[in-house]
Formats: C-alpha cells, sequence, structure tokens
C-alpha cells in the first residue's frame, strides 16, 4: 500500500480526507503552518502527496516534493505568480496533477461529448455562480479574505474553475474586462469578479462570481443548433435550432437531454472522481497527459496575467 501524506488541514483538505477514508485509504496529514522545512522528513516517507496549503505555498512544496518523484496532487491553482509559472512551464510535468476537478463534473462530461448533440459551435453564453460566504463569521479570518494570501480572491478560487472548464473544451483567446471588487467590505481581498472573456472563435462569455450574494447558479450557454441551460437543478441541453410551431413561427427547441443536478451532490461527486483518477494513475506508476498538465498551466497563466 502506497504511504500518503496531505499538507494543509483546512476545510479542503478535510473534504479529501473523507473521501480517502471512504475509499479504506490511511494518510497522516502535516500541518503546513509549522516551520516550512519540517515537513520534508514526512514527505520523503510517503508515495503521494496531496497539497492543500494556500496558494502561495504550492510552488515552494511542488519544487521540493517533485526531486523525490513523488505523486503530487495539488490544489488549483498551481502558482501566483509569473516567475513560478514559467518554471513549471520547463519542468515538472509527469506526476503532478492540478485539481481542475470541474472537468469531471456533470457539466465537464456533456462539454466533452457535445458533437453528439449537434449543437455547433458556441456563440454567447453567461455564467452565475453566487454565495454568501462573506456573510459567515468565519470569513474575516479566513486566508480567502486575505489579499496576502490570496491575492486575488474569488477570481482565483471560483472564476479560475469556469475559466479552466471554458479553456479545456473551447479554448479562451483573451478576458476581454475584468473587474474584481470587495463588496462586503470584510478582509483585504476580493469577494466579487465580474469578468468578459473572448473565445477562439471570438464569442463572448460574461462571468459573475460572488462571496456576498444570495446562493445561486445560473448557465446559459446558446450554440449555433441548441443551448445548454443549466441551474441548481437541472442541466438542460434544446435543439435543434429550426423548431417550429404549427404557424411556422420559430419557437423555444425541445430538450434533447436532460440532467438532474444538486450543485453541492454535483462538487462533491467531482472532487470524488478527480481524487480516484488521481490516485489510478499513482498507483499505476503512470504519467499524466500532457495535455491536461499544460492546460492546468494555461488556466493558470489567465489568472495571473489579468
Amino acid at each position: 500500500m502506497k504511504k500518503i501524506l496531505i499538507i494543509g488541514n483546512g476545510s479542503q483538505s478535510k473534504r479529501i480526507q473523507n473521501i480517502l477514508k471512504k475509499m479504506n485509504y490511511k494518510f497522516s496529514i502535516f500541518n503546513y503552518k509549522i516551520k516550512k522545512n519540517s515537513y520534508i522528513s514526512s514527505s520523503l516517507k510517503s508515495d503521494i502527496i496531496f497539497l492543500c496549503s494556500p496558494n502561495r505555498t504550492h510552488y515552494y512544496y511542488i519544487d521540493k516534493i517533485y526531486k523525490n518523484k513523488k505523486y503530487i496532487f495539488c490544489e488549483k491553482p498551481p502558482v501566483n505568480n509569473k516567475s513560478e509559472l514559467k518554471k513549471m512551464y520547463k519542468k515538472y510535468y509527469g506526476k503532478i496533477y492540478f485539481n481542475y476537478n470541474y472537468r469531471l463534473s456533470s457539466i465537464g462530461k456533456i462539454f466533452s461529448e457535445l458533437q453528439k448533440f449537434k449543437l455547433g459551435k458556441l456563440i454567447s453564453a453567461n455564467i452565475y455562480m453566487t454565495h454568501g460566504l462573506a456573510s459567515k463569521k468565519t470569513y474575516k479570518s479566513s486566508w480567502r479574505s486575505n489579499k496576502k494570501l490570496c491575492p486575488k480572491g474569488i477570481f482565483e478560487i471560483v472564476t479560475i474553475h469556469i475559466l479552466d472548464i471554458l479553456n479545456f473544451y473551447f479554448k479562451i483567446k483573451k478576458i476581454n474586462k475584468i473587474n474584481l471588487k470587495n463588496l462586503s467590505k470584510i478582509g483585504s481581498s476580493h469577494d466579487t469578479a465580474d469578468v468578459q472573456v473572448k473565445m477562439s472563435n471570438n464569442s463572448i462569455i460574461n462571468i459573475f462570481n460572488t462571496y456576498f450574494g444570495p446562493y445561486f447558479s445560473k448557465w446559459n450557454m446558446i450554440f449555433e443548433n441548441g443551448i445548454i441551460e443549466i441551474n441548481d437543478n437541472n442541466l438542460l441541453i434544446r435543439g435543434p435550432r429550426n423548431t417550429f410551431d404549427k404557424k411556422n413561427n420559430f419557437v423555444l427547441p425541445n430538450i434533447i437531454k436532460k440532467i438532474k443536478l444538486s450543485r453541492k451532490k454535483d462538487y462533491e461527486n467531482s472532487l470524488k472522481d478527480s481524487v480516484k483518477f488521481f490516485l489510478e494513475y499513482a498507483k499505476r506508476n503512470k504519467k499524466f497527459k500532457r495535455n491536461h498538465y499544460f492546460s492546468s498551466l494555461d488556466s493558470n497563466k489567465l489568472i495571473i496575467e489579468n
């Protein structure tokens, strides 16, 4: 049995711990707040490392651990600055998996088989994902609200997942506009991100995320020959474009696929699938695919350069 070490013991670490327990894996935990070098002896005795420490610490640990040929499951974003990102492009490929687990969500699975639905090219989209984390008492002391620990706030925590899945399946050309705000006035980092993205085919996608709004999720994606609608309860695919009533007037296309959704459950399942995916490669001593590694860095680049 391979030995597993988890660096960090925050909320995301605890979610991963629960998944590993249910899969009957044993693991040890290292508290990243202890003097950094003290983790080395623990990591040398481990085969698999789950890196769940704050974003700004990721590169330090990756650089130290990778030299010892360990498998690393790293929470997103991989790194926090251009210098570290440049180094990540040059080395480390093979045994590092970045947890952009949205790729394994219900939305990601639909995107992976879009050709089957004959929707054509994506021509426009509006995406909202919000909840009221900033209104909780614990937010003020959280690393998420601290600009030193999380420079771009919600943009590098939530928006990055959306940017990654769009970039992975549709390819982003550039970010046209970005407006980061602290609506709650709590902490020093950003609790709100309003972003406009230009895709490789020049279509425009608007993304809005906030920690200072009601719990809400809605995706409206318009394709040449159909529509994808996503909310907290359902994922609907409608098509084709040429749908008419008895008088030959255009009407809302029929539903050609419907999936029941629970935002919470879908996140839990995608995280579980992401952990399983990583462990399968680690158990077999296989290298991760190049496109998974470098597309993850490309998503990171979108955050760092904007």
